[in-house]
C-alpha cells in the first residue's frame, strides 16, 4: 500500500482546560507556610549527599533517602536558566514574561517560577 507524498505538516489541535487541587506533603506545606507567613525561603538537607534542596522535598532525588534539617536560605541567588515567553497561554500572565530557575544562596538546587521586575523591552 502506498501513501501519497505530501509536504504539508499534519497538524492536530488539542485544547486542555484542566483544574487541579493539590495536597502538599508535610515538608512542602512547612516550606510554603514559612514563605507565606515569615517571608523566609527554606531548604532541607540530605543526610547522604549533604546537598541542600530547594524547594524542599521529603526524599532526596539523588539518594532516595528521607531529608532532614531545615536550612534558611539567602534572599539572593544565581539565575540558572530562563526563557522569555511571548506566546499567550491560558492561565498564565500576559506575555512577555520570564520563566526562570534560581538557585538561592545556600542551596544546591534551583527553584522555578516567574521572574518579575525585569524590563523586557
Amino acid at each position: 500500500m502506498s501513501t501519497p507524498e505530501s509536504t504539508e505538516p499534519w497538524v492536530v489541535e488539542q485544547r486542555w482546560d484542566l483544574t487541579y487541587n493539590h495536597s502538599a506533603d508535610p515538608v512542602t506545606a512547612h516550606f510554603l507556610r514559612t514563605l507565606r507567613d515569615e517571608g523566609k525561603v527554606l531548604g532541607i538537607g540530605c543526610p547522604v549527599c549533604k546537598r541542600v534542596l530547594a524547594p524542599p522535598r521529603p526524599v532526596c532525588d539523588r539518594d532516595f533517602c528521607e531529608t532532614e534539617g531545615w536550612v534558611e536560605l539567602g534572599s539572593t541567588g544565581t539565575l540558572e536558566l530562563f526563557t522569555i515567553m511571548y506566546l499567550a497561554i491560558d492561565g498564565l500572565p500576559e506575555p512577555p514574561y520570564v520563566l526562570a530557575y534560581v538557585k538561592p544562596e545556600g542551596a544546591d538546587t534551583a527553584i522555578g517560577g516567574f521572574l518579575e521586575g525585569v524590563d523586557l523591552s
